[in-house]
């Protein structure tokens, strides 16, 4: 065995570089999911982004007893949430069977509130 070889290591693997671009995939991932969070609010509350680290070890040269590390580092955030629009069936001045929905009135992140706003999106207060 060569003497400048050393056993191999996550360290080791592609001369040190490795393990400082998992680190800045997870530094990555933190601020993207902090900034998911923010403007999704509530909606994000089941969301998860994955760092996912691959690490394959093939033969090279059987002959010569050589191996190849090949490795990748992905990183996933979630799609944007699903935006929920709340209609109703009723008749069109046709006569014709469609659905209406509001043009404005609700929360972004609970359509079900029944806010009523009006043309200008000012809150209309409801005395309750």
């Amino acid at each position: 065995m060569a003497r400048n070889l050393k056993k191999v290591e996550l360290a080791s693997i592609d001369e040190g570089r490795f393990v400082p671009e998992i680190n800045e995939a997870l530094t990555d991932l933190q601020r993207e999911m902090i900034a998911y969070s923010d403007k999704y609010g509530d909606k994000a509350a089941k969301a998860k982004g994955v760092v996912t680290v691959t690490i394959a070890i093939g033969c090279a040269k059987t002959a010569e007893g050589m191996f190849a590390f090949a490795t990748q580092i992905k990183k996933t955030i979630p799609p944007a949430p699903v935006k929920v629009t709340l209609a109703i069936a009723s008749e069109d001045s046709n006569g014709e069977q469609t659905l209406f929905a509001r043009s404005c009135g609700t929360g972004r992140d609970t359509p079900q509130q029944g806010v009523f706003t009006k043309e200008d999106g000012e809150t209309v207060e409801v005395d309750k």
